[in-house]
């Protein structure tokens, strides 16, 4: 209910005097200890995909390091922190506690990397149809995001197409969570 409560006062706030799509193109930095998030986006789901995946870029302005410890939404059951692994040759997506952000770093989630998942999501993401996720940091707390869908070929937040929506990199991919109608990231 608190994050429903909240996405709805975000929604209300950038409503009042921002373009739709506006705060998703440039920097959302909200003030939080030199934090700041940096070209969100997703791509659109491929037919009846039950899950997606949202990218970032984080740049910590910041003189301490700091953690992106969680991320929550409205438009899913669930939403983890991922990351990507290669084990015998087999690249294989895995949940994460936090992804470091050091002092004067910038840290990119994107496709084949890092990256927030979405899991279970009540309907499918579609271009041109942006969405909030709240990310929360150890250090710097509560920052809210409007996420912007690109096209399901999309590989990067300038970039939409139609392609598979993913890269072909010549080996299989193997998940450890129960992610039915996943798409890659």
């Amino acid at each position: 209910m608190r994050l429903t409560l909240f996405f709805a006062f975000f929604a209300v706030l950038f409503s009042m005097g921002n373009a739709p799509g506006a705060l998703a193109q440039s920097s959302q930095d909200l003030g939080h200890n030199g934090m700041m998030i940096e070209d969100p986006w997703a791509r659109a789901t491929a037919g009846s995909a039950k899950n997606g995946a949202a990218y970032i870029t984080i740049v910590n302005n910041g003189e301490n390091g700091d953690k992106l410890v969680s991320v929550q939404t409205d438009i899913a059951k669930s939403a983890e922190l991922h990351t990507h692994i290669m084990e015998n040759d087999v690249a294989k997506m895995r949940e994460v506690e936090s992804i470091e952000v050091p002092a004067g770093a910038t840290v990119v989630l994107k496709p084949g990397g890092d990256h927030l998942m979405l899991m279970g999501l009540f309907e499918p993401l579609e271009e041109g149809n942006p969405f909030q996720v709240l990310l929360t940091f150890e250090n710097a707390g509560e920052i809210p995001v409007e996420v912007p869908v690109k096209g399901v070929g999309a590989m990067e937040s300038g970039a939409t197409g139609s392609g598979d929506g993913d890269h072909d990199h010549g080996h299989s991919h193997d998940h450890d969570h129960d992610h039915e109608g996943e798409q890659s990231n």
